[in-house]
């Protein structure tokens, strides 16, 4: 947290590079050694900061804490207890924070924003899927499906992971579906006969 904090908020900077031909142009020197072993002799100029990261005078009495730019609350990225609520969120709803990770186009969760935090929840609940798949094992259990018939069921329906949606649709006309899935086992069978 020392320096490290106001790196992430400076814009990227350039040095600007002068090839030395006797004058002095830049406030530092430099030697670069080229492969055939020539020297080039160089000064250069350190990038400028924004006024905001420069240290102001206090008084005569020493120098005055840089202060930090005024963000806006919305603009702010997530704490890591913010973080660990949407993780726990995630658990709870069936949903990998990889996934969430991705969804919203972001290498780690700590780039979240403040302003983000609804819509986040939103697509967790709206993407999470424990609730459904309680339901689809509660109808399993009822119409008395084995384990295998379980898993052939979900292949027949689902080709990958079912989203919340494609649960939904099968829990809310589960004897339709399962009659579907019946006879496509039937005639899966008599075709190989």
């Amino acid at each position: 947290w020392n320096i490290g904090r106001y790196l992430y908020k400076i814009d990227e900077g350039y040095a600007q590079v002068f090839l030395d031909n006797g004058g002095k142009k830049g406030a530092y020197r430099g030697v670069h050694k080229r492969k055939d072993n020539t020297k080039v002799y160089f000064t250069w100029n350190p990038p400028k900061l924004p006024a905001w990261a420069l240290p102001k005078e206090d008084d005569g009495k020493g120098v005055a804490p840089v202060s930090e730019p005024e963000i806006k609350e919305e603009d702010k990225n997530i704490d890591q207890k913010q973080y660990k609520t949407l993780t726990a969120e995630c658990s709870k709803h069936g949903i990998d924070p990889a996934t969430m990770i991705k969804h919203f186009n972001v290498k780690r969760g700590s780039e979240f924003k403040v302003s983000q935090l609804d819509e986040i929840g939103k697509w967790i609940k709206d993407n999470g899927t424990v609730e459904e798949e309680k339901t689809f094992a509660k109808n399993c259990e009822a119409y008395v499906l084995s384990a295998a018939d379980i898993v052939k069921f979900r292949e027949h329906f689902f080709k990958q992971a079912p989203t919340k949606g494609e649960l939904r649709a099968i829990n809310a006309d589960f004897s339709t579906h399962l009659d579907a899935f019946i006879e496509a086992q039937q005639a899966g069978q008599e075709a190989a006969q």
